[in-house]
């Protein structure tokens, strides 16, 4: 007979469970826990269109720590833990995890979800009591994602309550023991924009340096430093996660900053308010041009090292980038790296979120042969790569992407140069194509059956992904970075250059000299008369990749709050543009901005 699983991991500081008396928000997390598991978890929140319950159960929580080099062997000490909303990540690749939490409630909830995880056990009640019942143990990592701002609530009142907590765990760090922290930026770019994370919270509380509606205290990386070395650790190193360290999208560090016109995603669903003062990705690009970007990251998350490691060999790598793509159907979620060794050579390793994607991932070595024979006697070359530890590992290319070589003319006035290179950039692109484009069922599974004039052309396999940013441009040759997105049945030609285009003009939407060039490149490209058809194919295309409304990006946007001086300028806009079937939606509109300049 199989034994029966437990009702939850093991639970302490807790006498009796049962006995305790949950809020509302507190009722409706357990009772999701108990019937539901966790591959459900994102359904259920965006379904509900609910923030609160983003923040506990989606999966993309995991982001921020799920690129981070965590041996096997290794043990964490979750401090802060909630509901579990990273646990899982961290019993995901360490041997062991204890949660500690304060809320007995709370802490039930994350032992009733983790109930099937063999290691993993849950710490209740005040955090005096905690650390005496851990005292004879040590730790690996101690994890601390968005609790340094509310240290005071562990060490109780007193001067430099973040100083004391953080000194007060070095004793349960092994010799070789770091402490990751994760936390907003008081500085954040968004907060300068008006966005607030808590409904109760009031816009710019982080830049005035006020406690927050949860009672936490915001740091600045100043702050952040000064604490580090105050509490006797012997390094800190940054990372930026982006939009910010909730859920994550890409790492950055100080060895790969962020480019200009890389940062489109500011808009976040999951923050409660937001104002329309200014476009932050136009912002984060001045920033980014002048070096500041550091400084008004959203989000920063630190790794403190107890004390001072051993030197690297020369051949040791070390992540200094991470993009985490899942916001994809599980079989095409992955994780792409950036990776210096001792020496500051750099590789790209791109490596499944989870074994889900091995498939996919080994598809992108499979098909470079092809790609090379494909290109041979242009100036396009695909990277080269091979399987290592089940991860594709790619060459570095050091150089300028053609779309930042493209968006510099623009910069400069050089019009006429902007056009020769897309014209150069388009004939070589359709030199590929040699053969007659016929539809296959491949083709239809993929992109639909878009209406389609006869003549086309393609090529016998097909890279759709040609992008002027996967394309590096490096001793007069265009380096193709990225091919994951390659099929082995034709696709018209002119499609390739619609997204080639699509995509020019999606993540660079501020840049007046580009669009001012918009009907000209089209026409250059000779696609005019068929864009709805290939738009039509394209979100064709991300309906195959990307499952709607699964993912956190899918939440509907928080409160939109517009200044006054904007509102009439706003109002004419949607009176003019709006279609008469969703009038709603202006009084909608309207209703948000009432008596809330």
């Amino acid at each position: 007979m199989t034994p029966a699983a437990p009702a939850h991991a093991p639970l302490f500081g807790v006498s009796q469970p049962d006995q305790l008396r949950f809020s509302r928000q507190e009722r409706r997390l357990l009772k999701i826990v108990q019937r539901h598991n966790e591959r459900e978890f994102n359904q259920i929140a965006l379904q509900k269109n609910s923030r609160e319950l983003a923040l506990e159960l989606c999966f993309e929580r995991h982001n921020c720590i799920h690129w981070l080099p965590i041996g096997t062997t290794e043990t964490v000490l979750e401090i802060g833990a909630g509901v579990g909303a990273l646990t899982g990540g961290w019993a995901n690749q360490a041997a062991q995890v204890v949660a500690v939490e304060l809320a007995p409630q709370r802490a039930c909830i994350n032992a009733i979800r983790h109930r099937n995880r063999d290691n993993v056990e849950i710490h209740a009640g005040p955090f005096p009591d905690t650390v005496s019942r851990l005292a004879a143990r040590q730790f690996n990592i101690i994890a601390l994602i968005g609790t340094l701002p509310m240290a005071e609530q562990y060490v109780g009142p007193g001067e430099n309550p973040a100083q004391r907590l953080l000194a007060s765990l070095r004793n349960l760090l092994t010799d070789d023991g770091r402490v990751i922290i994760a936390l907003p930026n008081r500085f954040g770019l968004k907060y300068w924009a008006g966005s607030a994370e808590n409904t109760a919270d009031r816009p710019f509380t982080h830049l005035k340096g006020l406690p927050d509606s949860a009672g936490g205290r915001p740091f600045s990386k100043t702050d952040l430093e000064q604490v580090a070395r105050a509490s006797g650790f012997a390094s800190a190193t940054f990372f930026y996660p982006y939009p910010d360290y909730r859920f994550t999208s890409v790492i950055y560090s100080h060895d790969r900053l962020p480019t200009r016109s890389e940062l489109c995603f500011n808009q976040l669903p999951w923050d409660a308010q937001t104002m329309a003062l200014f476009h932050p990705g136009k912002v984060f690009d001045e920033l980014i041009r002048h070096n500041m970007f550091p400084m008004f990251s959203n989000s920063y998350l630190i790794v403190l090292q107890k004390n001072i490691p051993s030197a690297p060999a020369p051949e040791d790598h070390r992540i200094i980038y991470s993009k985490l793509s899942t916001k994809r159907r599980r079989p095409y979620q992955i994780r792409t790296d950036i990776l210096m060794d001792g020496r500051g050579d750099r590789v790209i390793r791109k490596r499944a979120y989870s074994p889900a994607t091995q498939a996919h991932v080994e598809n992108l070595i499979r098909y470079h042969d092809a790609l090379a024979q494909l290109y041979a006697g242009t100036k396009l070359v695909p990277n080269r790569g091979h399987l290592r530890q089940g991860a594709a590992e790619l060459e570095y290319i050091l150089g300028p992407s053609l779309a930042d070589q493209a968006l510099e003319q623009l910069q400069q006035g050089q019009c006429a140069a902007f056009m020769e290179l897309m014209a150069d950039f388009f004939h070589t692109v359709r030199s590929l194509a040699t053969e007659d484009f016929h539809p296959t069922d491949p083709f239809h599974q993929v992109f639909g059956k878009p209406r389609l004039p006869a003549g086309l052309k393609s090529a016998p396999i097909s890279n759709i992904d040609l992008i002027l940013p996967n394309i590096i441009v490096h001793d007069n040759r265009w380096h193709v970075i990225d091919y994951e997105w390659t099929f082995a049945f034709p696709v018209p030609v002119d499609f390739i250059l619609f997204r080639t285009l699509h995509y020019l003009f999606a993540h660079n939407r501020e840049t007046d000299a580009l669009l001012e060039t918009r009907d000209d490149l089209y026409r250059m490209a000779d696609i005019v008369g068929n864009l709805r058809s290939y738009l039509k194919m394209e979100l064709a295309l991300q309906n195959y990749i990307v499952a709607p409304g699964t993912f956190v990006q899918d939440l509907a946007p928080g409160n939109l709050f517009v200044p006054r001086k904007s509102r009439f300028a706003l109002e004419t806009l949607l009176i003019r543009w709006l279609p008469r079937s969703v009038s709603e939606q202006l009084a909608h509109f309207k209703q948000l901005w009432t008596g809330r300049a």
